[in-house]
């Protein structure tokens, strides 16, 4: 529903672009909470896009731990930067600066 508004309004979803995290919790023996994978609750959803009312893409489900690029950094709903910082090190201004800064 709410993408048939964005097409009426001239806005859009880039399909290719979406993908969605569901942040479920399960509990282990001593009651320490963890977020659900994708494994553990198989889920799905199709969207279409424009007046492809026809053709459905299926939306990627993303585990809570994998990080998206979402307006320039890599965000993970559990709140790892594991993914931002395996980036930043790639970059050699960065990681020659940390060398620098290690041998200091």
């Amino acid at each position: 529903m709410c993408l048939k508004k964005l097409f009426a309004t001239g806005g859009a979803l880039e399909l290719s672009k979406c993908c969605w995290y569901t942040l479920n919790w399960k509990f282990d023996a001593k009651g320490t909470a963890h977020t659900m994978r994708v494994s553990d609750m198989p889920s799905s959803i199709e969207l279409t896009s424009g007046n492809g009312l026809l053709h459905k893409a299926q939306i990627p489900r993303m585990d809570p731990d994998e990080a998206v690029r979402t307006l320039g950094c890599y965000i993970a709903p559990n709140g790892s930067s594991k993914k931002q910082v395996e980036v930043l090190l790639q970059r050699p201004n960065i990681s020659n600066a940390l060398c620098r800064a290690q041998q200091s």
